[in-house]
């Protein structure tokens, strides 16, 4: 055999090799992704917010600790004795006093700090009057907490103020008679007057304290964060402690009408068998005793101490609340302590919670309106963020998706005016169709006559069964008796005759006497004796006024009463109805703040695209920025012009006054009312028109004539050439 057919052979048995294509990940790769917020920015603000909490901690163990100082000085006589300076540190330093600061931290000072860092949120309550306000707030289970809490803290305050008077004090001045009981040997168990006082005021302290808070919307986030920078310590705790003294000053008085409120219903409760048995041997000596209104006049040493004690406390509540504000929210540049700088910031933009985003842009602020020139690492950064091919990541696309999003939903949100999304209709109910059947015969109407003859005689039965039958001979004497006479038994068969229901416009609803023909100006006028413009409906209010008019009438006899009858009547109802209509009345300043809740946050995202977009000019290499510049644009216009309406809308609520027209002096009171409201609400829309007009005026100032080259819609274009023109003639 040949070489040749050998290899033939060969070939032939051996089977070929199969061809496979060359294996490519290119059609299932994706592009990565950004790690998320909370793996990479959240964890480093929060580090630095534990950083800060501890200097917070500090200066309110402080703050606790010089009150408790002042404390120990007033009731050791003066710290300073004998001139000797020396006295008054070695009793400021003394372990006893330092322990007594110390556990009245804990017990003041600090669950107000804990209250802060749990509660915190980035949203305001959007409250738009004093009613709506304290009814959102009492709505949440924070306030519910947060007034246990400072109740607690409070009667704490008096505790350790009792040991303290007592520890120093009894050496010094005294007893300072705080004891529980009265010392009495034959009533041993009797309450202690002045210590009720006391706690009754620290109870109203801690009220007051929560109804500021509701007011003040203590737990939201301060998104004002240049007014923190600026503001000296020094201003800020000056600032507490008028807050403080003005605070409890109302308190007190408070507190003076509780205590008599509570003493005045002692007798009340005594007729109740059971409480009687559990009250009388505690409290059987409030009954006796001048008038209660008059007590604090007699007592001027106990009402200046529970002045002082609920001072105290209202001061270290409000300078923890303080320091918290001012020191933790106070954005700062955290991205450089992670490996990659860059990432670690756009992500932060991501995040679910506004706080961080606001950390994050804060940031992102500070990165972009560096100058080339002053830093030249901050112009890298911006060209990394540009568009940089080392990395696979995205990261203008993720930032301006996010920025854009963030304005997009607090547009919409503004468009609604505060209002939150309408729920989605329900769907309307699919009527099944009825298709006839054939094999359903019509019915046949019953034939109400005999059927059998009248010559066939038929059984006894069956004619006493014919006489009960619906259309036998007794049911037509029923139905054919209209004048006749019939007898009851016989009348309690025959159905009513069915009356036609009368239609909705003749329909007359009666509930009583019919009322006389007054408005609400009428009845005020005529209770009050003035007349008076209201805007608020309810029997209660005027119920109210008439009660209060009622009782001080009773009060009042003799020339009094003529006294009050001629010019209190109207003073305290002017007072009443002012006071009702300040409660309930809506504030349009308060609408359009809470149609605006991020705003804050909104100028720092503008101003971050807007200068970025500004620096892409010369340091966007690869042109990555400028395919997004009519979306930014389009977000910034649109925005601008429906704050520009609501502009002119809040204009035309103060309409100028025809010439030589006189107000009277309650129609210039409302007046100027009305001018305050739209000049605070012209100043919440101007702080965002403002911020959108000068990123936009930025953005068309770079590039100028570069934007012909970009399409707008006509109402967006015609917005732009303004700016075009004002920054030509510049």
């Amino acid at each position: 055999m040949s070489t040749t057919v050998a290899n033939a052979s060969t070939s032939r048995s051996t089977p070929p090799t199969p061809i496979r294509a060359i294996t490519s990940t290119i059609a299932s790769r994706s592009a990565p992704s950004l790690p998320p917020a909370s793996q990479t920015f959240e964890p480093l603000v929060k580090s630095l917010f534990r950083h800060r909490l501890k200097y917070v901690l500090l200066l309110s163990a402080l703050s606790a600790w010089v009150v408790e100082s002042f404390w120990v000085g007033w009731a050791a006589g003066g710290s300073v004795r004998g001139g000797r300076i020396w006295d008054g540190v070695v009793l400021a330093f003394s372990p006893w006093l330092l322990t007594l600061s110390f556990v009245s931290w804990g017990i003041v000072a600090l669950p107000v700090i804990v209250l802060r860092k749990v509660f915190l949120t980035p949203g305001r309550s959007g409250g738009t009057s004093p009613h709506s306000t304290i009814k959102t707030a009492l709505a949440q289970n924070s306030t519910r907490i947060a007034f246990v809490t400072y109740l607690a803290s409070a009667v704490g305050a008096l505790a350790i103020h009792v040991i303290t008077a007592y520890n120093y004090q009894t050496p010094a001045r005294g007893d300072p008679k705080l004891s529980l009981f009265v010392k009495s040997r034959k009533h041993p168990h009797y309450l202690n007057g002045r210590l009720v006082f006391l706690l009754v005021s620290q109870l109203v302290t801690s009220v007051a304290f929560t109804l500021r808070g509701a007011m003040t919307d203590r737990f939201a986030y301060r998104w004002s964060y240049a007014i923190s920078k600026n503001s000296p310590k020094t201003l800020v705790v000056t600032v507490a402690i008028i807050i403080a003294v003005i605070n409890s000053f109302l308190s007190i008085l408070g507190s003076g009408v509780v205590f008599a409120l509570l003493r005045l219903s002692l007798p009340i409760l005594y007729k109740i068998p059971l409480v009687s048995l559990l009250l009388r041997p505690f409290t059987a000596h409030f009954l006796r005793g001048q008038w209660t209104l008059l007590l604090p006049f007699r007592h001027i040493a106990l009402v200046v101490r529970a002045w002082g004690l609920a001072t105290s406390t209202f001061l270290v509540w409000e300078l923890a609340d303080t320091l918290f504000e001012h020191i933790v929210s106070e954005p700062t540049p955290v991205s450089t302590f992670s490996p990659d700088a860059n990432t670690t910031l756009v992500s932060g933009t991501t995040s679910s919670d506004r706080i961080y985003k606001f950390f994050a842009y804060a940031e992102l602020k500070d990165l972009a309106t560096a100058t080339s020139a002053q830093s030249p690492a901050s112009a890298s950064r911006r060209s990394s963020i540009f568009g940089d091919q080392k990395t696979p990541l995205n990261l203008w696309s993720t930032l301006v998706r996010e920025s854009l999003l963030l304005l997009g939903q607090d547009y919409q949100f503004f468009l609604r005016r505060g209002q939150p999304l309408p729920s989605a209709p329900a769907p309307t109910p699919v009527k099944p169709k009825i298709i006839p059947n054939p094999n359903v015969a019509t019915p046949v109407t019953l034939l109400r006559q005999r059927v059998f003859r009248d010559d066939v005689q038929q059984p006894t039965g069956y004619a006493a069964l014919d006489a009960l039958a619906a259309d036998g001979p007794l049911a037509k004497v029923v139905d054919g008796a209209a004048t006749g006479h019939v007898p009851e038994l016989f009348r309690s068969v025959r159905s009513p005759p069915a009356t036609p229901a009368p239609s909705v416009q003749n329909m007359t609803v009666s509930t009583g006497p019919k009322p006389k023909a007054k408005t609400d100006d009428g009845v005020l006028k005529a209770l009050l004796g003035f007349d008076v413009d209201v805007s608020f409906k309810g029997l209660w209010k005027l119920k109210l006024v008439q009660s209060l008019t009622a009782k001080l009438k009773a009060l009042v006899p003799g020339t009094l009463q003529s006294l009050w009858t001629k010019y209190g009547r109207k003073e305290l109802g002017e007072r009443v109805v002012w006071f009702l209509k300040w409660w309930g009345e809506e504030r349009k300043s308060r609408v359009v703040d809470a149609s605006l809740p991020y705003r804050e946050l909104d100028v720092v995202v503008v101003d971050v695209l807007s200068h970025l977009v500004c620096a892409s000019l010369t340091e966007d290499t690869y042109g990555t920025v400028q395919r997004d510049i009519p979306r930014i644009l389009e977000a910034f216009v649109s925005f601008l012009l429906a704050v520009e309406e609501y502009q002119i809308e809040i204009s035309a609520l103060v309409k100028p006054l025809p010439a030589g027209t006189t107000l009277t002096k309650k129609e210039r009171e409302e007046r100027h009312a009305l001018e305050v409201e739209a000049w605070k609400a012209h100043e919440v829309l101007g702080f965002m028109g403002d911020g959108l007009k000068e990123g936009i005026a930025r953005i068309v100032r770079t590039f100028g004539d570069k934007l012909l080259a970009f399409k707008f819609p006509p109402r967006i274009a015609g917005k732009l050439q303004v700016f075009m023109d004002y920054s030509g003639g510049q």
